[in-house]
């Protein structure tokens, strides 16, 4: 299974929502994560994890054993977005 699968399919587990599904279905190294400029540096800053300020995120570099890890700090940040 694809990286990009794994992490979409972590992301329904996680909150419950298709929400994240178009990450199983890009291509590419990069993709959009579609969190607000605060979200992303409320990632960096408080979980070390490091997002372009446009929302890009490196997939190809991300640890499959990570993938938890990743989807619950980006489900910690955007838990309060209305």
């Amino acid at each position: 299974m694809s990286k990009r699968r794994l992490l979409s399919e972590a992301f329904r587990e996680e909150r419950g929502t298709q929400k994240f599904d178009y990450l199983g279905h890009g291509s590419g190294v990069f993709s959009l994560m579609r969190l607000s400029r605060e979200e992303i540096i409320q990632l960096r800053e408080a979980r070390g994890i490091y997002a372009v300020e446009d929302e890009r995120i490196n997939i190809a570099e991300l640890p499959s054993a990570r993938i938890a890890d990743f989807v619950a700090a980006v489900a910690h940040v955007s838990a309060t977005r209305v």
